[in-house]
């Protein structure tokens, strides 16, 4: 198994300081880190000119679509697209940094990523509110097992029917939840979780990939964990179809 990606773009927004609606204390610190990691070689060591980022008044609902769609226009089949977005959200949508006089809807997101050609694209929501990704098939926990379970011992050939099926849209929150952020991390719960489990600790199997599967396994089962204690509980959600073994990130090899 390789890394199989020739070129990815990733579209990263953090917003800590909205126009009209109250303030963030860590999404900036959320965006940072996530821009951090996919520029290392766990992330695949994506250049710097392949990574667009937004933060505050620059995440204006047009600016988004506009520089996510030239941003993702340069993708070609073997690459992937990536958005991530840190800040306020809601039932069916994201706050960029105008909310109040406009929302970020999902379909306006799924338009975006239309323009990108490649096979592959992922997004990373650490908003409250998010688990309603309306027109993607929403995969519950228990549901996601037995259908891994279902896949052990298909044959290679069988496999293959879903090597297209690469769309997978990871929240925070169900639809009815808020999303933390701590000063224990310095970031979201979510978005801690997430980098976590990117740079090694969500491989479960120890082959130095890591899949879809096993990053939503760790970071569902850290979040749950870590929000127990606190005034309401968050359980990040999966959205999307795509191959069991979608390679997210790999382990960095120790030099």
């Amino acid at each position: 198994m390789a890394y199989a990606y020739e070129n990815t773009y990733v579209l990263i927004v953090g917003i800590n300081d909205y126009m009209t609606i109250g303030d963030l204390p860590y999404s900036i610190a959320n965006a940072t880190a996530f821009k951090d990691f996919m520029m290392s070689e766990g992330g695949g060591s994506v250049p710097a000119a392949n990574i667009c980022v937004l933060l505050d008044s620059q995440a204006t609902k047009d600016n988004i679509l506009a520089q996510g769609k030239a941003l993702f226009s340069k993708a070609n089949k073997n690459d992937r697209a990536i958005f991530y977005f840190a800040g306020h959200g809601g039932s069916g949508l994201l706050c960029p940094y105008d909310c109040g006089v406009n929302y970020l809807y999902y379909k306006e997101i799924k338009s975006m990523f239309k323009s990108a050609q490649c096979n592959t694209k992922l997004m990373f929501a650490d908003a409250c509110y998010t688990g309603g990704f309306k027109g993607y098939h929403k995969i519950p926990v228990a549901g996601f097992r037995k259908r891994v379970n279902e896949m052990k011992g298909v044959s290679r050939s069988k496999e293959s029917d879903f090597a297209n099926m690469n769309i997978a849209v990871m929240t925070a929150t169900n639809d009815d939840e808020v999303g933390w952020q701590t000063s224990k991390y310095e970031k979201g719960v979510f978005t801690h979780f997430l980098i976590q489990g990117l740079k090694g600790e969500a491989n479960s199997d120890g082959n130095r990939y890591i899949t879809i599967q096993e990053l939503y396994y760790y970071v569902y089962r850290h979040v749950t964990e870590e929000t127990e204690q606190y005034d309401s509980k968050q359980t990040p959600q999966l959205f999307g179809k795509f191959n069991l073994g979608l390679i997210v990130g790999t382990v960095a090899q120790r030099h």
